[in-house]
């Protein structure tokens, strides 16, 4: 609780401060756009984006790792190079879609994505569309969906690239490497990333009599990752695009604490391969995108002479349309289509599905500060089934106080049984009905100019039929909907730049509460901290930059009575770099300290977490005209 105090202290002080100043110039740590909370293209639903600052910060980091230092989210982390997952609103990683530049890439096979197979160097932007703003996404989000895009419209022409290099403690070395090329109608953006780490960090064995400290072994981690973006402006209306990603991540799997022999390893192969065309017109938008991806899993235990390879194959269309009918009204058509396979090797079999929703709203101004829309998703599967899924949103921002936007929303969603819930060998069940949310949402935005931002959402959530996986009779584990879950929870965001003689200081805070119970047992779900915060301040001065940053994760219950918990723990890690140009080339070299009070925890029971760890990097960019 004192955490969660010092972090509402830290707010209240950004407030203060930015009443008595104002912003007049960039932090000089990145020259790029800062991004934050943003409306969606329904009214009274707010979409947010990854810091930019926080981003370059992460460029040697995972996607999970990011999303840590940027937001108030619960990544349950099972140590470095490892599962990294995510839930949105006390909801499960399962109900967390993942959209690669709108189009997702969730594996039909287990659902939920690893954000450790995701490098940030390899993707130009992220944000996270909590509850019903993934709505609009396609369904299945029923706690929100990440976003993560390649596909940008270059605002220069000429060329640029960057170099990047990182030395960190336990055997860590990254690297990574980008050049993109703009002109007038062509622009190719490449994007090369490397890890390699050892992990092999010392932590203290709490299971062994008198606790004492051991060494991590077997979790080697090897990572290669490409991202390739092309696009051509075909005229000033139409818009050609190609995206290609890849990510190969080969690791070895460390026992527990409980588990001294560990010998099992595990490859990771993501490939997405994507073509888009947009029209840009006072009239009508639209964007259009196909694309194929492939997830493939490798497993291997020597021990136990078990070895198995799942694959997940996609084939996806979106087309969004929006059409202006006059200056207070549009209409809004969104179609997403996708097929997809999952192909277990290790019992022959193969198994397909199909899916299909199509949103159509309706937006209407009333006046200069209100606005509604209403839209209804028709969602088939391919087992016949078809549900109406509805939302409805509306903003409001006053005349009188034009830095303050007010909006609330509903929404209906649902999820499919994921093609492991249905066919998992043994013990899948075809029997299986979709989960289904409704949630409402009210929210509050209050932007400064670019002095001062807040964001403020509550909500409360409903989901019937959650799948589960519990034993049976004959002790196999099968999945069935049998729970009824009630989520509600507050967050708030702050942003604020200042700018003070020569310094300039941006900081950044959010704080989450979510409470997520299982009706039937009256509950909290297992890995669900109530409590979230995270806060980083950035200082500048000339050639000199320094940041400090601080994450509160709450306690978490382990056990479905609530019997066992882990405890909470809060983690402060420092950097600092300094930039210095040579001829036409800017270097920034710069160093890194991750838990710096050396605070031992963990994420996951049993699963140690490494202690204090160092890190230098050297980074260079160019640009020519």
């Amino acid at each position: 609780m004192r955490n969660t105090i010092s972090l509402l202290l830290f707010l209240l002080y950004g407030v203060l401060v930015a009443q008595e100043s104002f912003y007049d110039d960039t932090v000089n740590l990145v020259q790029v756009d800062i991004s934050g909370t943003k409306p969606t293209d329904i009214p009274g639903i707010m979409s947010t984006e990854t810091d930019s600052i926080v981003k370059t910060l992460q460029q040697f980091n995972s996607s999970g790792d990011l999303l840590k230092k940027n937001s108030s989210v619960y990544v349950k982390d099972y140590g470095p190079g490892q599962l990294q997952s995510i839930a949105l609103r006390g909801a499960s990683a399962t109900h967390t879609r993942v959209l690669f530049n709108g189009l997702e890439i969730s594996p039909a096979t287990s659902g939920q994505v690893d954000f450790n197979t995701l490098p940030v160097y390899l993707f130009s932007s992220s944000a996270i569309n909590y509850g019903n703003a993934s709505f609009a996404k396609g369904i299945g989000g029923l706690g929100g969906s990440i976003e993560v895009n390649t596909a940008q419209l270059e605002q220069f022409t000429g060329l640029k690239g960057d170099l990047g290099i990182s030395l960190g403690s336990f055997s860590d070395y990254r690297a990574f490497g980008g050049v993109k090329f703009s002109s007038d109608k062509f622009w190719s953006n490449t994007k090369l990333s490397l890890r390699t780490a050892a992990n092999d960090f010392s932590y203290t064995d709490i299971t062994q009599e008198g606790s004492p400290e051991v060494t991590q072994d077997h979790a080697q981690f090897d990572q290669t990752g490409i991202s390739q973006n092309f696009g051509y402006r075909m005229n000033s209306n139409l818009e050609l695009n190609a995206d290609v990603l890849y990510v190969n991540t080969s690791r070895e799997l460390p026992g527990t604490m409980l588990q001294s022999d560990a010998d099992e390893e595990q490859d990771d192969e993501i490939f997405a391969l994507q073509l888009g065309l947009n029209r840009y017109g006072r009239i009508w938008l639209s964007k259009n995108r196909a694309g194929y991806d492939l997830n493939r899993i490798e497993y291997r235990a020597p021990s136990l002479n078990f070895y198995s390879e799942i694959t997940s194959r996609k084939w996806s269309f979106r087309s969004e349309n929006r059409i202006e009918i006059d200056q207070r009204t549009s209409f809004s058509g969104i179609l997403n289509l996708k097929s997809e396979e999952a192909i277990y090797n290790f019992i022959d079999e193969s198994f397909h599905r199909t899916e299909g929703a199509l949103l159509l709203g309706l937006n209407r101004s009333i006046g200069r500060s209100l606005e509604f829309g209403v839209a209804l998703q028709p969602v088939y599967s391919q087992d016949s089934m078809v549900l109406w899924l509805p939302v409805a949103g509306i903003s409001f921002n006053p005349e009188f106080i034009s830095w303050l936007s007010l909006g609330a929303n509903y929404a209906r969603n649902a999820k499919f049984p994921s093609l492991n819930d249905l066919h998992w060998e043994p013990g899948g069940n075809t029997a299986l009905v979709p989960e289904e949310s409704d949630q409402v949402e009210i929210n509050a935005m209050a932007t400064v100019g670019t002095l001062l931002s807040v964001d403020l959402m509550a909500y409360y959530s409903e989901i019937r039929n959650w799948i589960q996986w519990v034993p049976g009779n004959s002790g196999i584990w099968s999945p069935e909907n049998i729970k009824e879950v009630e989520q509600s929870g507050i967050s708030i965001n702050l942003k604020l730049n200042h700018k003070l003689q020569r310094w300039n200081f941006r900081y950044i805070a959010g704080y989450q509460y979510v409470r997520s119970i299982d009706r039937e047992l009256n509950k909290v779900l297992v890995y669900t901290p109530e409590h979230m915060a995270h806060w980083t301040i950035f200082l500048s001065r000339g050639s000199f930059d320094f940041n400090l940053a601080y994450q509160y994760n709450g306690s978490r219950f382990i056990d479905a009575a609530n019997e066992t918990y882990l405890p909470d723990f809060d983690l402060v890690d420092f950097g600092a770099s300094y930039t210095f140009v040579i001829e036409n080339l800017a270097f920034r070299l710069g160093g890194e300290i991750t838990n710096v009070l050396d605070k031992p925890y963990m994420n996951v029971v049993w699963s140690p977490m490494p202690g204090r760890a160092y890190r230098v990097y050297l980074t260079m960019s160019f640009q020519k005209k």
